[in-house]
């Protein structure tokens, strides 16, 4: 997810809620908020911080930086939040 002009993050891929993939929910940027919601529960997760921002979502997501670089795009999996 992009979150400023030059800023990227990845996410885990499951709620924390049910276990469901987060691939198919809906991306919720506007302002400040940039949110993914599950798509069976509506959870949703901030994706700057991986914190859950709404109910039924019980934990925060892991959260890692992403660099846009020659081209290409990669990540490390040291955990910006766990």
């Amino acid at each position: 997810c992009r979150v400023t002009d030059d800023e990227f993050r990845l996410v885990d891929g499951m709620c924390t809620h049910a276990r469901v993939h987060l691939a198919g929910g809906a991306l919720l940027a506007s302002g400040d908020r940039c949110e993914i919601e599950c798509p069976k529960h509506n959870a949703r997760f901030d994706v700057r911080t991986g914190e859950a921002t709404r109910a039924p979502g019980r934990h925060s997501l892991t959260t890692y930086r992403v660099e846009i670089a020659k081209g290409g795009v990669t990540t490390r999996f040291d955990a910006l939040s766990e």
